[in-house]
């Protein structure tokens, strides 16, 4: 083999190993994005929090009803009993019911909307703990999928190494060096195959001077477009 054709095949290789550790650091970042999850998890956790408030002003109505029956049961009692001995106590006595009645009133009226709003939202929050519980399971089964897939993945990237190292092994370190400059200043592409006069890469047609210097394959003939080392499959 040429030089060049050396060169192409670790090409090759390393355009595979650059694809694998593309998919490898794709499936990484899939396993380790639970967003999704946590966005709901955190969505329950203030409803939650929101039910704690709503449960904490259920039993204020709760506590303050009872005060205000209380005390309509004392002015009741008072109405029988020996303390009211004129008209006027009577009616002073009779307007304290009333007003703590119509605050019962109130009272009780924002209670029930309070319990609605407590069974509501635990409602709710029992169909988030389901909707978490599938999601939960649904990701579990993606990421042992994903994990299945990531170890075929490194698998199939050891196998390329051991190629890489054999396709290593015929080349000068003159040669690899200008491969390797030419591979991170290129985009991971130091050499470009023709197809024809056309440049495998930029596209470019090259001059047939040009194709003529590469087609031997012993010396590094770059495309007068992009630069790369041009390679006349044979």
């Amino acid at each position: 083999m040429t030089v060049m054709a050396d060169l192409a095949a670790l090409q090759a290789v390393d355009s595979e190993l650059d694809r694998l550790r593309r998919a490898v650091g794709e499936l990484q970042g899939r396993i380790a994005d639970d967003t999704a999850l946590r966005e709901l998890r955190a969505v329950r956790a203030a409803t939650a929090a929101s039910l704690q408030q709503q449960q904490l002003a259920q039993r204020r109505y709760e506590g303050e009803s009872a005060s205000e029956r209380l005390e309509i049961q004392r002015r009741e009692q008072r109405l029988s009993g020996p303390a009211i001995h004129d008209m006027h106590s009577y009616q002073a006595t009779q307007s304290e019911i009333e007003q703590h009645t119509g605050k019962l009133r109130d009272l009780e009226d924002s209670l029930v909307a309070a319990m609605e709003d407590v069974e509501l939202t635990t409602q709710q929050l029992q169909e988030m703990d389901a909707k978490i519980a599938a999601a939960a399971a649904e990701r579990a089964q993606q990421v042992a999928a994903w994990q299945q897939e990531l170890r075929s993945l490194q698998a199939e990237g050891a196998q390329q190494q051991e190629l890489r190292a054999r396709r290593l092994a015929p080349l000068t370190p003159g040669a690899l060096a200008t491969y390797t400059r030419l591979r991170q200043q290129k985009g991971g592409r130091a050499v470009a195959t023709l197809h024809g006069n056309i440049c495998g890469v930029c596209r470019v047609a090259v001059p047939p001077t040009t194709v003529a210097k590469a087609r031997p394959g012993n010396g590094f003939i770059p495309c007068d477009n992009c630069g790369r080392l041009l390679y006349v499959a044979h």
